[in-house]
């Protein structure tokens, strides 16, 4: 892979990158490659020049994390002009951030139309939490059995919380928490912190106070 990268191979430097971003290591916890975020920035936009989609949308949620809106913005452009959807959503979330749900609505519906599950997730959640727009359950439950058929991970959350308040749906707690374990399980800390609650009241699930003890630690750990 480094010689590879050193000979101007995108897609080895974005691979590579990945590996620096998350960190490697072997099956007997051996460490192969140390996590190292800046390493992994300067290998997204190696490859990012060179036109690989999605290094520019990693080196923009990199930019994005350590709170330099302006660049993560600027590789979001970079990552949509060459062809990468979901950059669309991390634009619309950021315009959403900034206030601008209209802006954002209009993003989010344009990645939709390419069945991004990051934007349906986003069309799921604005509708459902009546954010910025008029609350609208059975629009928000359609835009999420959508995220969800495409394996989004937060929507399952998203669809939980439907589930459990009754909205846009009948009230059903076996199916939030059906729909929070499986979010959970991916590590998703607000559908853990939901699974806690439904353990420690014995709503959809028989009441376990150790279930809801560890489910709020993994949540306390995550958020």
């Amino acid at each position: 892979y480094q010689n590879a990268t050193m000979h101007g191979d995108a897609q080895c430097q974005f691979w590579l990158g990945r590996m620096f971003e998350q960190g490697a290591v072997m099956d007997d916890g051996e460490e192969i490659v140390p996590k190292d975020v800046n390493q992994a920035a300067q290998l997204y936009l190696m490859a990012a020049e060179q036109g690989h989609h999605e290094a520019a949308r990693l080196l923009g949620m990199i930019f994005e994390e350590h709170g330099d809106q302006d660049r993560a913005a600027q590789y979001y452009m970079k990552a949509v002009e060459l062809g990468d959807v979901r950059s669309i959503s991390h634009l619309g979330i950021m315009y959403e951030q900034a206030g601008s749900v209209e802006e954002a609505l209009s993003l989010f519906t344009q990645a939709e139309l390419a069945r991004d599950g990051l934007a349906l997730t986003s069309l799921g959640r604005i509708y459902l939490q009546g954010k910025g727009v008029p609350q609208d359950g059975k629009k928000a439950v359609s835009y999420l059995e959508r995220a969800v058929a495409e394996n989004e991970i937060l929507a399952f959350t998203y669809l939980g919380n439907a589930y459990e308040q009754g909205i846009g749906v009948e009230q059903n707690y076996s199916k939030a928490f059906e729909h929070y374990k499986r979010a959970a399980d991916a590590g998703e800390w607000n559908a853990q912190a939901r699974l806690a609650f439904l353990y420690s009241e014995g709503f959809g699930v028989e009441k376990n106070m150790e279930e809801a003890e560890k489910w709020a630690f993994k949540a306390s750990q995550n958020g």
